[in-house]
């Protein structure tokens, strides 16, 4: 390699766990950024995750379930956009994993529950990130 070229990095390869308009936000913001590749859907309703594979990811695999998903070896971090119901078990699942995560709000449905994934979070040392922003609202725009 010339001293001058920059060393070409493969994309980071997504699993999007959750299909409905989060998931479909997070997919397109994903499409846009070279350095991330969406591989993997899955929504416990398969049609959400045929339809967004349809209309975005022709290339996508769809799961029927998170063990699926798991067990793929085209998958290197994960977006939850699931009902906060769900997000304790996917989150500790794909830390076990040892998967980088962006989970939507609310982390969990509980303190207890939140304390708990913060120090399985802490132990795990794999980054984890809440997504918490607001600039799409009409008013933190104007403000």
């Amino acid at each position: 390699m010339a001293a001058n070229q920059e060393p070409s990095l493969s994309p980071r390869r997504f699993a999007v766990l959750g299909c409905g308009r989060m998931g479909r936000l997070h997919t397109t913001r994903l499409q846009q950024d070279a350095r991330a590749l969406v591989t993997t859907l899955f929504d416990v309703d398969r049609s959400m995750a045929e339809c967004l594979k349809q209309d975005l990811l022709p290339h996508a695999n769809v799961c029927n379930s998170l063990d699926e998903v798991l067990a793929r070896d085209d998958v290197d971090a994960a977006v939850i956009c699931t009902p906060t119901s769900s997000h304790a078990e996917q989150l500790k699942a794909c830390l076990a994993q040892q998967w980088p995560v962006l989970c939507e709000k609310p982390l969990a449905d509980s303190a207890e529950a939140i304390r708990e994934l913060i120090e399985i979070v802490s132990q795990s040392g794999t980054p984890c990130s809440i997504a918490y922003q607001r600039r799409s609202s009409a008013l933190y725009r104007t403000l």
